[in-house]
């Protein structure tokens, strides 16, 4: 049989309601059991909620940035780490190739067959005709008699010499033979079609002349 003592139930059989302690405890279940469904309890956790959802937004949207300043630090810790550049000094240029040097092409009458490669040696107005001796030429001019040697030794690629300092000649490539004499001065009178002759003026020392012979 359930009896009451100040209002709250105790059940037949326990300590008399009177008891301080089992009053006490009474009270404080129905206050917690009252709380529990009451407005003032669902206030109290909604802010708790919204403060778990604000803190799981702030952390989503954090997130990116984390990882944009995340991926900022490793890129400078890259850099930073990577070896320096190595600072080497440019290969030198090739040598540079003489521009396409223009001959001479003086306004002659060809009396030869064959004829020769180049005319730029022969005067202006000269007549050309085969010498004797095959791969020669003569060039006549007013008694005067200009014998060309042909291009065996590629003289008529060191054209753009004449009229230039001795000092401006190149060395001669490997295995090219180059003689160098005034024209005042002594010399062989030996017939080399393969070598190259430069002939320059002792008083300018400027070349006049480029030839095989």
């Amino acid at each position: 049989m359930a009896v009451k003592a100040c209002g709250i139930p105790r059940e037949a059989g326990t300590t008399r309601s009177g008891s301080p302690i089992a009053i006490s405890t009474a009270i404080a279940k129905a206050q917690i059991g009252a709380a529990g469904s009451s407005p003032a309890a669902e206030h109290l956790q909604r802010p708790q909620s919204r403060h778990i959802l604000s803190a799981s937004r702030a952390n989503t949207e954090e997130y990116p940035m984390r990882v944009l300043v995340s991926i900022i630090a490793l890129s400078v810790l890259v850099v930073a780490c990577a070896p320096p550049a190595a600072t080497t000094t440019p290969a030198p240029p090739p040598a540079a190739e003489h521009a396409p040097f223009e001959l001479l092409r003086p306004n002659v009458t060809l009396e030869a067959d064959p004829p020769p490669p180049f005319t730029y040696w022969a005067p202006e107005g000269s007549t050309i005709r085969n010498h004797g001796n095959p791969g020669l030429w003569v060039a006549y001019l007013n008694g005067r008699q200009i014998i060309y040697f042909g291009d065996a030794c590629r003289a008529s690629e060191w054209q753009r010499y004449v009229g230039e300092p001795l000092s401006s000649l190149p060395p001669a490539p490997e295995g090219m033979i180059l003689r160098t004499y005034c024209t005042t001065c002594a010399k062989t009178d030996d017939l080399r079609q393969d070598r190259i002759n430069v002939v320059f003026e002792q008083s300018t020392q400027v070349i006049t002349e480029i030839a095989c012979h």
